[in-house]
C-alpha cells in the first residue's frame, strides 16, 4: 500500500497588501489556501475540501495543487536583511 503524500493548495486569485498602510493591493503573488494528504492529487483535494469547508464560502474558483516533499516545519527559513 502506498503511503499518503502531502500537497499544497494555492490560487492566483485574491489580493495581498505589503503593509497595513497600503490602500490598494500592491503584491502580485499566490495565495496559500492550505494543505492536505492523499494517495494522489485528487484524493488530497477531496480531503482538503472536507477539512476546509470555509473555502466553499469564498469566491476562489481555481486552485493549483503541488506536491510537497518535506513537511513545512522541516523547511529552511530565510531572512531578508535590510
Amino acid at each position: 500500500m502506498r503511503s499518503k503524500r502531502r500537497f499544497l493548495f494555492l490560487t492566483f486569485e485574491g489580493v495581498t497588501y505589503s503593509s497595513p498602510e497600503e490602500t490598494e493591493p500592491d503584491v502580485e503573488n499566490l495565495q496559500v489556501l492550505g494543505y492536505a494528504e492523499g494517495k494522489n492529487k485528487e484524493e488530497a483535494f477531496e480531503n482538503f475540501l472536507k477539512e476546509n469547508k470555509w473555502i466553499l464560502e469564498t469566491s476562489f474558483s481555481e486552485v493549483i495543487c503541488i506536491e510537497v516533499k518535506e513537511r513545512i516545519s522541516e523547511g529552511k527559513t530565510f531572512y531578508i536583511e535590510r
